[in-house]
């Protein structure tokens, strides 16, 4: 009994002294100091996100553009809101005439401008249908990406391995002036950005499925991110 207590205390693993005051000092302001960290940053990207939303149907618009995006989207989803009016009973005249009207050499200017790409139009559209198309749809559509752009960053460099790295840089982007600015216009930069990361992660996480079958469909959703991302701008 006596040697099993003396090679306990001789064991160097083992505190040769009880704890004093100065280390539970220390062990408080340690993780206090973390925690205030953890939550800096956390308030930090809050702030981010709300100054990319705040006010975004109300600020106005800037450029012609982010009115044209608008106005070309919902002019593309006629169609589709004809079909959907038919499909309810409702009237909608001769649903194959002006489909045909629409498509036809009458309504061919209604195409995407030159030199466009169709992407960010297509998001514009998928946003304007259930919002009525508001003049401040590509506007909405942009600060969402730009925001959720945010998040992004803080799982692409987590799924690198360093959670601390991730904070900083989601804190970076979040208040970054440019990435604020142009979350706030309806132009299409941030929405090719977005889906850019959103690649980032998932071939991250192709690379960590390591040859398990997710990794093709990690692969295969990548390269579809990176193609309309591609199309978006």
């Amino acid at each position: 009994m006596g040697s099993g207590l003396g090679n306990l205390t001789a064991d160097p693993g083992l505190p040769t002294r009880p704890l004093d005051e100065a280390d539970v000092a220390r062990d408080g302001h340690g993780l206090s100091w973390g925690t205030a960290c953890a939550g800096a940053a956390l308030a930090a990207v809050a702030v981010g996100i709300a100054l990319r939303l705040w006010g975004t149907t109300t600020k106005g618009l800037m450029l012609g553009d982010e009115a044209s995006y608008t106005l070309i989207a919902q002019t593309l989803a006629q169609p589709l809101e004809w079909l959907v009016s038919w499909v309810a009973g409702r009237s909608t005249g001769d649903l194959a005439s002006r489909m045909i009207e629409f498509m036809g050499p009458a309504g061919r200017h209604v195409g995407f401008p030159p030199g466009s790409k169709p992407g960010f139009y297509l998001l514009v559209m998928a946003a304007g249908v259930p919002l009525s198309f508001p003049p401040y749809t590509a506007v909405v559509v942009s600060a969402v990406l730009g925001a959720i752009s945010v998040l992004l960053v803080w799982r692409i460099v987590v799924e690198g391995g360093d959670r601390k790295v991730a904070a900083l840089s989601a804190v970076l982007l979040a208040l970054s002036p440019y990435h604020v600015l142009y979350s706030r216009l309806g132009l299409a930069n941030v929405a090719a950005a977005a889906f850019l990361l959103v690649a980032g992660v998932l071939m991250f996480r192709s690379l960590v499925a390591g040859g398990r079958p997710a990794e093709w469909r990690y692969v295969v959703l990548t390269g579809l991110s990176l193609g309309f991302a591609a199309l978006v701008h």
